[in-house]
């Protein structure tokens, strides 16, 4: 836009030195409507090219973060195997029982299953349907064996 602004005052500065000084109204409005007639289609031109190479990007990514906790005290659990599948994606949970699969690729709102396992206590799967540029939050409650 910077560029186009910059053609304008130069046309305009380069015409109105071809004309000095303008008496009659009328041939003062012609002149004007010359020098329009001139200008806007390069203007035109200019705006058009520079919005034509704005890139355009799509997101292909998804991510998943969560928290494991147990599901009595509500206490996290922490190093528990979180697994994702159809993908070989793993973690183990930290301290305050969270995970994450941070820019998991895909196609439009796939299906994946997590799978939280933990010794001493009851496997849990939860299924999630990641969303294209989105992060879905799960948490996930695991029961003790008994």
């Amino acid at each position: 836009m910077g560029v186009a602004i910059w053609v304008l005052v130069c046309l305009w500065h380069i015409d109105s030195k071809n004309h000095r000084v303008y008496n009659d109204v009328n041939n003062s409005e012609e002149k004007v409507m010359k020098r329009l007639m001139y200008i806007l289609p390069i203007l035109a031109t200019l705006v058009c090219v520079s919005t034509s190479c704005e890139e355009i990007s799509y997101d292909t990514t998804g991510s998943i973060t969560g928290k494991v906790y147990d599901v009595h005290t509500g206490m996290p659990i922490k190093d528990a195997l979180v697994s994702l599948s159809p993908s070989a994606h793993t973690c183990l949970t930290g301290l305050d029982g969270c995970f994450g699969f941070k820019d998991l690729k895909l196609q439009d709102n796939q299906q994946y299953l997590l799978q939280v396992q933990k010794e001493g206590y009851e496997t849990n799967n939860k299924p999630v349907t990641l969303i294209l540029g989105r992060t879905i939050e799960v948490n996930i409650p695991l029961r003790k064996e008994n």
